[in-house]
Parts: structure tokens; C-alpha cells; sequence
């Protein structure tokens, strides 16, 4: 498979050409010569066999967001299908490929034997660590038909020996070729001899080859029966399972043997830690408590349960999230969930004695005025109270020198750091010398008191003074990044550019990256900053690295002056949004910046989210809004209020909820307040979080006569459209003026203000205004058509002419009651002069017209 930097894929192909889907669900076809020219890349996921599985894994890579593609994975898959239709060679690569892919399903759409299938099955099993899986799926083969089960239980001797109950069962499974007789196959022609299997066989069986049973003698003896746990490791273990099937050559799991033997005598074998990938994780712990073994394994021959062990017990700070959690490290998950102060986190730890000790830790930190009761390692209440006092001191403005066993505790350093940077901590020099880290600890916090105070300067001294003469390399690099930030803050980005730069030469760091990557954005070179962040985001597994960079690039296209992101911004938003996201807040800022800026793509994207409704209704609601936004859809900001009601109406909102309605409320005012007659386009909106009852009484009745009155003005100015009608003019206008006044007038907690009966009276007398220009309009009209009518009356029967005239009168006569609603809802409400002067000239009118209609009706 070929792709490019917009990963495109092959999805078929001919003689001369590719066809090459690279965007949307269109391939286009590509000159064999031009598709050779182009990059390869990489896609992430297992080693497959054949083009659907190819095809599979590149579609699974764009759903996950590992790889950066613009089309559409389901066309993959379609053409994947095509492929593993083929003929049974691709059939067969193709059930392995979905097997390796865990897509199980697809293997029974292959047309392949039910016993070629459950073959298959079985060999992706027991590849993939599910021995007791593996074995039963086996023992359902036919007996002796599958001279290939051989070799597949040789990889899985370990695990085998270590259960006898397997091994029973794959010693039958062996049987028929322990003769190490050639096997005739279904068809009558010789298959492949295995001479191992009688080997093997004799290994899985109860009782250990001799060769086996004198590697373990020979490994007890050279123990010289010390620590009983070890001795019984090595007869049970190493015995049956290092030593088979052969004890002697250069087999790994003799080679692993011989290496943990020569760590015990004393020896270092971090040159050999590959050779150790078969010894069991009891001898590994004895190496490294012996020091024979300091050095982590990087091969993936290692089991990754063991892997993750060593890396957990000799490198716990360098070892990954996934590592600790894997072995069962939650100490060290403790500690770090309790330096981030990630509450959360920490709470979600299983029960252990380090994770109490850490909560505790973490309590103390958030309340210092209260030593915890319970939780804490014993000997750590002492040092606390020490810390308490030391707080105490800070806050009557005294410096206290700490003693030595607060400057050996580093988990005591968090609590002290406001009071460090205030100055309140000393250290004497003698406990300087004695602790350095101590004491590195307590000039980066003087550095950040500088910086605090704006001496960028001195802090970028002081910052390069103490990089220099530390030997702690994260002390080094954090000092660097704090003489960078100085540099940035003092104006000169691009010299906080070159530190940083020299800084990740040496180490990577992803958070000097993305600091990096905001003092380049500094530089004005927005393409380079994302540029570093879409490197972090990409290279670094750990989810709280990615959000991290998430977030940093969000801000720094917040403050870009240009809406219009760069592409890579763009892609980083895109693939963030399309991987699972445990932080709910952040998930949403995500879709809200999409929502604003990219509501394209997240009209129609496929977006990842939690199955614990949450982010479904984040999701739903922002996607929503952006199809409002998008000019590809007939959506109305309507339904998106819509929506919003309706989570908002629940009995129990989110909190998310309740603040993006107080947000859109805000939006609203913001949006009616404005000449009046240019947001009528409110309505849908108003009315959808009216009905939905999510307003408050305030709010409801200020939007309602807002909209009444832009309705009534904008109709007013326009030709053809005529006025509001009376329906409206009740719904928006009245009823809201009679529920101020009865909410007024009612208990005090009930009363919205006086601010809110000011709206409501210049509402009214602006949608007063505008139909009393319609109504006059229409008492000329009137006056036209009544003496036209009377000037033709000689020429028209006398009752048509009285039936028109009796119509035109009907027509206006509403008017003068209509108008004087107004006027009447608004008294005694806060008005001011010219709206009430306003109010007394239209009343003045319609008593005039008033009398004229009634003298025009005695005379009909």
C-alpha cells in the first residue's frame, strides 16, 4: 500500500494505473508511474499478509485517528471486501489478516472450510497469548490432520508447563507425530516430517525428559537451595520450562537461563537483558534485588506483562502510564496522580496503602491546616506537622529553615511550594550539601519568584546558573525552560525558541515542546508552532500529553487574528475529536471551537464519544450547530436551541448544560439589543427555549417583547407585509406584560425588576408606534374606498353599498382597541417621557378615529 502525506490508499489496480482513494469516496486513477514516485508511509497496527488485510488496517488506523486521511474508511473496506473474495489464497490471508485485526467475524464471510476456519481461530489464539483459547480450538480439529499444531505449541511451551492441565491436553494433541514419522496428508501425498515432536511430547508430559530433569538438579545445586521461593521457581519452573524442548545449543530460553545464573553469581547482565525475555518474573526480581540486572528491556520478545514489570521496578518515572498499570505499580500511579494533583485520578486507584498514603497526601495539600487522621505511611504524621508549621510561619510573614527529613522527603515539597516561592523556606548549607535535590528544588523556586515579579532578567541569570551546576537532568531542563520562559516574557521569543530547541537536542520533553511551540507562535510563525505541537501529539502515547497539546494549540488559535486556522491545526482538532477523550470539559471545548470554526467537517465528521451520554449529547447538540452554521444543510440555529431545551429541561442538567444556555441566553440579549426591527431572525430561538420552560421568568419576558417588537417594527417597514397579527402580538407582546405585572405585584422573590418592566415598556411603545403607522395608513386607505363608495352609490343598489361599507369598517375598526392594549399594560410600569408622551398622542387619535367609526356606523 502506497500512501502520501494525506495518506491516500490503493483500492485496486491495473496493468497501467492505481486507483488511488485519497479524499471523500471518489478514487481517482493514477499513472502507475506517478503512484511509484510517490512516499510511502507507515500505518500503524500488526504486520499483515495480504491486500484486505491491508486495506482493513489502513481503515481502522483513519476510525481510530492514528493515521491522517481525508477519505472515507468505509470505501476501504468495501474494496477489502472485494479483495478477500478472491480466490483462496486471498481468502486465506485474508482470515488471518482479520484474525490479526480482531475481526472475527469477517473470517465466517470467507467461504473457507469449517475446519480450515476453526484452524485459523486456533493459531491466532495461541499467537496471541490465549493458550487455553488455542488448545481447545484444537482438540476440535480432526486428530493428527494438522502436523502444524507442532510447531504452534512449540512457541507456547512457557505458558503450557506452567498449567499441567494444558499441557496434558497439548501432549494429545502432539501424539500423533511423536514417531517423528513423515505424515501422509488428506490427499495421499508425503507431508513434511516432525522429528521435534517426540521431543515435545516428551516435554509436555508428566514426567520431564531425562535432559530436563538435569538442567533443574544442576540449576538447584548452583543455588545452593537458598530463599525457598527461588529454589521452588527453579525446580518447577525453569526445569520444565527453560529447558524444553532442547537443554543444551543456543535455545533462548537456555541462553536466558544462563544469563539470570550469571547474574546471580554477582555478575552485571544488562548487556544480555534481551536473552532474558523466558525467565519467569520471580528470578527477574531476584536479579534486580541482587543488581545484576539495572537496565529496562526495550525487545518486543518480551512478554509485555513482564516488560512492563522490570521497566515498573528499575525505571518507575520513565515508565509509561500503560506500564505501571500492567504491573500492578499503583504506588507509583499514586505518586504521580498526587504531584499533578489530579483528585480524580487518584480516587479512581484501586485500594492500595500507597494510593491511602498519596490521598491522604493530597488532602493534607488542598486543607494544610489539618494533619489527616488515617491513611499515611507510619513515621510520615511527623513531617507533616512540620510542613503545617512551616505554613504557619509563611503566613505571619517568617522564614523557617526546614529540617532534614523534610529536605529528604520530595512527596512533602508540593504543600511548601507557595511558601518557597514567597521565600518563607530556608535551608541551611550543611542540609544543602546533604540534599541536593532539596536545595535544586528551592532555587527553581526562587527563579519563578523572579519571574512573579517581572525580573526577567535576573530569572534567566539565576534559571542558566542553576542548569548549570545541577546534576539532575530534569532539574537541568526545567530550569532552561524556566530561563526560556523568561526570555519570551522579556521580548525575545526567538532566543526562547533556541533554548528550548538546545533542551529537546539532549531529551525529549513533551511539554518543552509545546512551550517551544508557543514561543515560536510568539514569533509570529503560527505554522511552525503547530508544526511542533502536531509532532508531540503524534509521537507521544500518553493521553494526557496529547490533551495538554490539544489544549495549547486551542489557545493559540484563540488568540491567532486570522479565524481560518493553518491545516495542521485544523487536522490536529480532527483527529483529537476522533479518538476517545476521558476529559469531558476538554471534549467540549473541542466541539465548541469546531462548532464555531470548522463546522463543516464537524457537521458531517465521524466523532468519537463516550458511552456514557454525556459527550453523546455534547456531541449532539454542537453537531447540530454546526450544520446550522454550514451552508451544506438546511439546519436552523432553531433545532440547536431545541436541543439545548430539551437537556436542559431534564430534572438534573449537566453543568456544561446550564452554562451554554446561560451562554446562549447572553447571546440573545446581546442579539436583540439592537435597532429595532433587525432581529426578528430571534424567533425560532426564543421560541424553542420558551417552550422548552429553561428561561427564567426575567430572561423569558425580556426576549418575548424583544422579539414582539422587532416583529412589529420589521413588518411595519415593509411594503406588502402589513402588520403584526393580533396572534403574535398576544404571544409576544401581551402575555409577557401581563406576567411582568403579575410577578411584580406578587411576592417580592417573584418580582423580575424594575429593569425588566423599563423593557418592557419601550417594547411596547415601539411595536405600538409601528402599528399605529400601519393603522393610519390603513384609516386613509379607508377614508378613500368609504367616500368612493358613497360617490358611486347612485349608480349601485343600496344594500351592496351598505354591505361594503359595513366591511370597510370592520376592517379598521380593531385599530383603536388594539392600540390602547398598549397603553393600558403600561401603566403604572417605569416609563419614560417620550414614550409616555407617545402613549397619550395615539390615544388621543384613537378616540378619534373612535368617534368617526361610530358616526359612519349609525350611518349604515
Amino acid at each position: 500500500m502506497i500512501l502520501r502525506t494525506r495518506a491516500g490508499v490503493v483500492i485496486g489496480e491495473s496493468a497501467h494505473t492505481v486507483s488511488l482513494l485519497s479524499k471523500d469516496a471518489r478514487a481517482d486513477e493514477t499513472p502507475l508511474a506517478d503512484f511509484e514516485r510517490m512516499q510511502p508511509l507507515a500505518v500503524p497496527g500488526p504486520p499483515v499478509f495480504g491486500a484486505a488485510g491491508r486495506l482493513w488496517r489502513a481503515a481502522g488506523a483513519v476510525r481510530v485517528g492514528q493515521l491522517n486521511a481525508a477519505w472515507d474508511p468505509r470505501v476501504a473496506e468495501g474494496a477489502a471486501g472485494a479483495f478477500a473474495a478472491g480466490d483462496l489464497g486471498a481468502r486465506r490471508a485474508a482470515a488471518r489478516d482479520a484474525l490479526l485485526l480482531a475481526m472475527d467475524g469477517a473470517l465466517d464471510l470467507l467461504g473457507l472450510s469449517p475446519t480450515e476456519a476453526l484452524w485459523y481461530r486456533a493459531h491466532a489464539a495461541v499467537m496471541g497469548g490465549r493458550i487455553d483459547l488455542g488448545v481447545d480450538l484444537l482438540s476440535r480439529l480432526p486428530n493428527g490432520a494438522y502436523p502444524a499444531v507442532v510447531p504452534l505449541l512449540a512457541t507456547a511451551v512457557p505458558r503450557l508447563l506452567a498449567e499441567p492441565r494444558l499441557a496434558a491436553r497439548a501432549a494429545m494433541l502432539v501424539a500423533p507425530f511423536a514417531a517423528g514419522r513423515s505424515v501422509v496428508s488428506a490427499d495421499g501425498t508425503p507431508d513434511r516430517a516432525w522429528p521435534e515432536a517426540a521431543e515435545l511430547h516428551g516435554a509436555l508430559v508428566p514426567t520431564p525428559p531425562p535432559d530436563a530433569v538435569a538442567l533443574a538438579e544442576s540449576a538447584a545445586t548452583r543455588l545452593d537451595g537458598q530463599e525457598q521461593r527461588i529454589a521452588m521457581v527453579t525446580a518447577q519452573a525453569l526445569a520444565r520450562e527453560l529447558g524444553l524442548p532442547r537443554v543444551h545449543g543456543d535455545l533462548p530460553h537456555v541462553m536466558g537461563l544462563n544469563a539470570y545464573l550469571t547474574g546471580r553469581e554477582g555478575h552485571s547482565v544488562n548487556e544480555r537483558v534481551e536473552e532474558l525475555f523466558a525467565v519467569p518474573v520471580p528470578l527477574l526480581d531476584d536479579l534486580i534485588d541482587r543488581g545484576g540486572l539495572s537496565r529496562p528491556p526495550e525487545s518486543p520478545r518480551w512478554p509485555g506483562g513482564a516488560r512492563a514489570h522490570v521497566r515498573a521496578r528499575l525505571d518507575p518515572g520513565g515508565a509509561t502510564v500503560e506500564e505501571l498499570t500492567m504491573a500492578g505499580f499503583a504506588g507509583e500511579l499514586a505518586r504521580r496522580r498526587y504531584l499533578a494533583g489530579d483528585g480524580d485520578a487518584l480516587s479512581a486507584l484501586p485500594d492500595d496503602p500507597a494510593v491511602r498514603h498519596y490521598r491522604a497526601l493530597l488532602a493534607f495539600r488542598d486543607d494544610p491546616r489539618k494533619v489527616p487522621d488515617e491513611g499515611l505511611f507510619p513515621g510520615a504524621v511527623e513531617p507533616l506537622t512540620e510542613v503545617a508549621a512551616v505554613l504557619a510561619a509563611a503566613r505571619r510573614g517568617r522564614t523557617v529553615e526546614i529540617s532534614a527529613a523534610l529536605a529528604a522527603d520530595a512527596s512533602l515539597r508540593p504543600p511548601l511550594t507557595d511558601a518557597a516561592i514567597a521565600g518563607a523556606v530556608g535551608l541551611s548549607a550543611e542540609l544543602r550539601a546533604a540534599h541536593p535535590g532539596c536545595a535544586d528544588w528551592l532555587d527553581l523556586c526562587a527563579v519563578r519568584a523572579q519571574i512573579h515579579a517581572g525580573a526577567w532578567a535576573a530569572a534567566g541569570h539565576a534559571a542558566r546558573g542553576l542548569a548549570a551546576r545541577t546534576g539532575d537532568p530534569a532539574v537541568h531542563d526545567e530550569a532552561l525552560n524556566l530561563a526560556a520562559l523568561a526570555d519570551l516574557e522579556g521580548g525575545d521569543a526567538e532566543t526562547a525558541v533556541r533554548v528550548l530547541d538546545a533542551v529537546l537536542a539532549e531529551r525529549p520533553n513533551p511539554r518543552l515542546v509545546v512551550n517551544a511551540a508557543v514561543a515560536a507562535a510568539e514569533t509570529g510563525d503560527l505554522a511552525e508552532a503547530m508544526a511542533r505541537l502536531v509532532t508531540v501529539w503524534e509521537t507521544h502515547p500518553d493521553p494526557a500529553a496529547k490533551k495538554a497539546v490539544e489544549s495549547r494549540a486551542l489557545i493559540l488559535w484563540l488568540q491567532s487574528p486570522d479565524p481560518e486556522a493553518p491545516d495542521a491545526l485544523r487536522e490536529l482538532f480532527h483527529r483529537a475529536l476522533s479518538r476517545p477523550q476521558e476529559d469531558d470539559d476538554h471534549y467540549r471545548l473541542l466541539l465548541r471551537q469546531a462548532a464555531a470554526h470548522d463546522a463543516d467537517w464537524l457537521a458531517a465528521a465521524s466523532v468519537v464519544a463516550k458511552d456514557d451520554g454525556d459527550q453523546r449529547d455534547a456531541l449532539h447538540y454542537y453537531r447540530v450547530r454546526a450544520r446550522a452554521s454550514s451552508e451544506r444543510y438546511e439546519t436552523l440555529m432553531d433545532e440547536a436551541m431545541g436541543v439545548l431545551g430539551g437537556l436542559a429541561a431534564r430534572p438534573d442538567p449537566a453543568p456544561w448544560v446550564t452554562v451554554e444556555l446561560d451562554r446562549m441566553v447572553g447571546f440573545l440579549m446581546e442579539a436583540v439589543h439592537v435597532p429595532f426591527g433587525e432581529a426578528f431572525y430571534v424567533l425560532g430561538m426564543v421560541e424553542r427555549l420558551a417552550d422548552a420552560g429553561v428561561l427564567t421568568p426575567a430572561a423569558e419576558i425580556v426576549l418575548s417583547v424583544q422579539v414582539g417588537a422587532h416583529l412589529a417594527v420589521f413588518f411595519g417597514g415593509q411594503e406588502e407585509a402589513g402588520c403584526l397579527t393580533e396572534d403574535a402580538e398576544r404571544r409576544w407582546l401581551f402575555r409577557p406584560a401581563e406576567r411582568y405585572r403579575r410577578l411584580r405585584d406578587g411576592p417580592a422573590d417573584d418580582d423580575p425588576g424594575d429593569g425588566v418592566g423599563e423593557e418592557v415598556v419601550r417594547c411596547l411603545a415601539m411595536a405600538q408606534l409601528a402599528l399605529f403607522k400601519y393603522a393610519d395608513t390603513e384609516f386613509d386607505r379607508f377614508s378613500e374606498l368609504w367616500n368612493d363608495a358613497i360617490d358611486k352609490a347612485d349608480v349601485m343598489q343600496g344594500d351592496r353599498v351598505v354591505a361594503f361599507l359595513r366591511d370597510l369598517l370592520k376592517d379598521v375598526r380593531p385599530y383603536p382597541s388594539r392600540l390602547r392594549r398598549y397603553q393600558t399594560l403600561s401603566v403604572g410600569l417605569p416609563t419614560e417621557e417620550e414614550h409616555a408622551e407617545q402613549f397619550r398622542i395615539i390615544g388621543k387619535a384613537c378616540d378619534g378615529w373612535d368617534g368617526q367609526l361610530e358616526r359612519l356606523r349609525k350611518a349604515v
